[in-house]
């Protein structure tokens, strides 16, 4: 519909191919500079102690802390970059937990937790009392001993607090982003790869994507494979010429599982967008984003920002947006819904 493309316009998505996800990248450099010591540290050269780090990092991601509450709990972290600002040791974890107890007693609590994340709260006191150094090293060591994708996130799964969505998003973090794909992480590649073209640990959201793909069908997995295997011919019929990667030998790179679920993911949000912000709000952004100032100052939001808003908090949201990128109010835009030509938009 016109409105689809419209909001589609308004926002940016997620890559198509999970390991270019930026926020992966991003959250990969962090953690070789907390353990590693730098952007550049090579994980393949890492001992175990740091690889158990890494993990713990991942997993502490996936948590919903806020890491500049948690970089307020640890002085030597001052100097660390805010995203690298989570524990990646048993040490932290104990001293964090202490910290918790201490707040858990408070009339007035500081804000521990993003929002957006479905969080365990103060369960993590209990949770974190069961990390032991026999329990860590264990089960690092059938991540790294997997033969399959499934295996590795079941593996992470012996954490307590941590169900099979968080390790599936944290094992992608520490694949993808730490160790970017090379070996060393699984100490069967080949076959820890060749498996997440069927497997993935797969979430809520795309749960719901995939229902609204595929009505009839029950199975979640069976599902995700068809869509999988179909992908590509859609493609062809719709005649979208799709931009597909290439490996070393020069073949395209079809897109695995877990790479659709992360697309599923962006997808689902962006029908949570549509429905909460409805044809008028999004008449509202749109209108917003063709004033050519408005365009020129204020970067295109993620689709993660925009499903956090109904259609009455649009106008007051982009006005936010350009007083922080131009510091200037927004001068009178018409935020009415106005008739356009949308064929260009077809």
């Amino acid at each position: 519909t016109k409105f689809s493309w419209k909001l589609a316009s308004c926002a940016k998505m997620g890559n198509a191919y999970r390991h270019l996800d930026t926020g992966t990248q991003r959250f990969g450099e962090m953690v070789r500079i907390k353990v590693g010591g730098s952007r550049t540290s090579d994980p393949t050269k890492w001992t175990m102690n740091e690889i158990e780090q890494s993990v713990i990092m991942g997993l502490m991601k996936m948590t919903g802390f806020r890491p500049e509450i948690l970089r307020t709990f640890f002085k030597n972290w001052e100097n660390l970059p805010l995203e690298a600002c989570f524990p990646s040791t048993l040490d932290e974890l104990d001293i964090l937990t202490c910290k918790l107890r201490q707040i858990q007693q408070l009339s007035t609590r500081p804000t521990l937790f993003h929002g957006k994340f479905q969080t365990q709260g103060f369960r993590w006191i209990d949770y974190f009392d069961e990390f032991t150094p026999a329990l860590l090293t264990l089960v690092v060591t059938e991540v790294m001993s997997a033969k399959t994708w499934g295996a590795a996130v079941l593996a992470l799964q012996k954490f307590p607090g941590v169900g099979s969505y968080s390790a599936a998003q944290s094992l992608c973090d520490i694949f993808m982003g730490v160790w970017r794909q090379k070996r060393g992480l699984f100490n069967k590649h080949d076959d820890v790869v060749a498996s997440m073209s069927d497997e993935t640990g797969i979430g809520p959201g795309p749960i719901h994507s995939l229902k609204k793909i595929f009505p009839t069908i029950g199975n979640k997995e069976n599902a995700l494979k068809i869509l999988r295997e179909s992908i590509g011919s859609a493609f062809e019929e719709e005649g979208l010429d799709f931009p597909y990667l290439k490996d070393k030998n020069g073949q395209l790179q079809q897109m695995s599982c877990v790479d659709l679920e992360h697309s599923l993911c962006y997808f689902h949000r962006y029908l949570v967008s549509k429905q909460n912000m409805g044809e008028e709000g999004i008449d509202i952004l749109h209108n917003h984003f063709n004033e050519p100032l408005f365009k020129q100052k204020v970067p295109l939001p993620s689709i993660k920002q925009l499903e956090l808003h109904k259609k009455h908090s649009v106008s007051a949201w982009c006005e936010k947006r350009y007083l922080k990128y131009s510091g200037n109010e927004l001068g009178r835009i018409d935020r009415r819904p106005k008739k356009h030509d949308d064929t260009a938009l077809l």
